[in-house]
């Protein structure tokens, strides 16, 4: 490996490293409050506050969620077709 390509490899390591938390906390924050928005505009359209937080509850797309699919699709390698 040459001293460009070792260079290289490093930078986007540590650039990987120091974005991935920025992107999970805007994540989280994002979908937190896109819940909230949600909500609020279930309430206003007539829905009751207790069915509107069950609702909101069932949001897509937890974090949790996200992990657990990476987690199950890690080491998994697209089949191919049969010839």
């Amino acid at each position: 490996m040459s001293i460009g390509s070792l260079l290289t490899t490093v930078f986007y390591f540590f650039k990987m490293f120091f974005t991935f938390p920025r992107v999970l906390w805007s994540y989280y924050f994002g979908r937190k409050s896109a819940v909230r928005r949600f909500r609020k505009e279930l309430i206003s359209s007539g829905v009751p506050r207790k069915e509107a937080n069950e609702l909101a509850q069932l949001y897509p797309f937890k974090l949790s969620e996200v992990w657990e699919l990476a987690r199950k699709t890690r080491g998994v390698r697209a089949s191919r077709r049969p010839a």
